[in-house]
């Protein structure tokens, strides 16, 4: 789990018996026991007082959302890349490039 702005993101799921089927990489954990994680400076300590085995969390899944680059003008493709690497680290964003450059592909918490 990695604490994020948003609640804790998982980054990755045990093989270990137990685990819940529906979560996955990229999900966000955005309550636990009905208290929010959402918008805290440090949502991983209020995460750790209320965990306990059974107790009820919600989740907003991980979505993704893709769209055309333009092909028409000249586009600075370094500073472009540059900026949504720093939007991205600050919203928890996962941006990729084809590497034709005409799509870009976005994915991260809903929240």
């Amino acid at each position: 789990l990695e604490p994020s702005w948003y609640g804790m993101v998982i980054e990755e799921i045990d093989d270990e018996p137990g685990q819940d089927e529906r979560l996955g990489p990229g999900d966000c954990i955005c309550k636990i026991n009905g208290q929010s994680l959402q918008e805290m400076e440090d949502c991983e300590s209020v995460f750790i007082d209320f965990l306990k085995d059974g107790v009820e969390i919600e989740v907003e899944p991980k979505c993704h959302a893709s769209g055309a680059v333009p092909q028409s003008g000249a586009v600075d493709w370094n500073a472009l890349e540059a900026d949504l690497k720093s939007f991205g680290g600050d919203y928890q964003v996962d941006f990729k490039l084809s590497p034709d450059k005409r799509q870009l592909r976005m994915s991260g918490p809903r929240a």
